[in-house]
């Protein structure tokens, strides 16, 4: 059921957009690039500014969703923003560091499954990089996602749904920039785990799918009031697959 808080119109949404969410947005952005270029290690302080730099409409197209309901705009845009930069500071690292390490990528996403979950404990991150110095920077992105999902009345619902996208998201990535030779044999046998589920996609239409965060925002949103499982449950799967993988899909053919 659509809240009495929600915009009744394209215009109400629209002045809600560009009036109170775009410029928390842009404060978000702005703190998180600070605190990037204070990131002592040369290769993480690179690849976190260039990631805000060039990335940062990812950012601004997932705080759309904070548009829906005022009330908790500041703490969803806080929340998205963050979540968002950590998708993207990891994609850069698993990218552009002429890494291909599987388990090294593994290490570095824990990063996103820890984020969704308020109450986990950081771990070593760039382990098997030689626990590298970021200042901090991973970590404070990580605890603002856990602090802001702590405030959403209806989390417990939609925790087991956005957790299994993240954790497909994860999967997603951990074999996509792996050795080109190998990418997609690994992504093909990993796709065998959920084709009974998903009888009507290909593997990479599943893998589009997995790559979008769309479904995780729109479960913060709903989040922002109580949640049953059910509602959860068919917000999810009005996500996941089609729309996200439609996403994802018009994403590659625009690039």
């Amino acid at each position: 059921m659509q809240s009495r808080r929600w915009p009744k119109t394209a215009a109400q949404f629209l002045f809600r957009l560009f009036r109170v969410v775009l410029p928390i947005a842009r404060q978000e952005i702005h703190y998180w690039m600070g605190r990037a270029e204070l990131i002592p290690d040369p290769v993480l302080r690179s690849q976190a500014i260039s990631s805000l730099r060039d990335k940062r409409f990812h950012a601004d197209g997932g705080s759309v969703y904070a548009a829906v309901d005022v009330r908790y705009a500041k703490r969803l845009v806080r929340l998205i923003v963050a979540f968002q930069t950590i998708s993207d500071y990891l994609d850069n690292l698993c990218d552009r560091c002429e890494i291909l390490d599987e388990q090294d990528f593994h290490q570095l996403h824990h990063a996103m499954r820890d984020a969704v979950r308020p109450d986990a404990l950081h771990r070593p991150y760039y382990a098997l990089r030689g626990y590298l110095d970021d200042g901090g920077y991973l970590d404070e992105l990580v605890l603002t996602c856990q602090q802001e999902i702590k405030q959403l009345p209806g989390y417990a619902a939609a925790a087991p749904h956005v957790e299994w996208l993240v954790e497909r998201y994860c999967e997603l990535q951990e074999r996509k920039h792996i050795d080109p030779a190998s990418r997609s044999v690994s992504l093909q046998t990993w796709w065998q785990t959920y084709a009974t589920e998903y009888p009507d996609l290909a593997w990479w239409e599943f893998a589009a799918a997995t790559g979008s965060t769309l479904g995780m925002f729109a479960l913060f949103v709903a989040s922002t009031e109580e949640l049953t499982p059910e509602v959860a449950q068919r917000l999810a799967k009005g996500y996941f697959p089609w729309v996200s993988g439609l996403h994802i899909l018009l994403d590659y053919l625009i690039d």
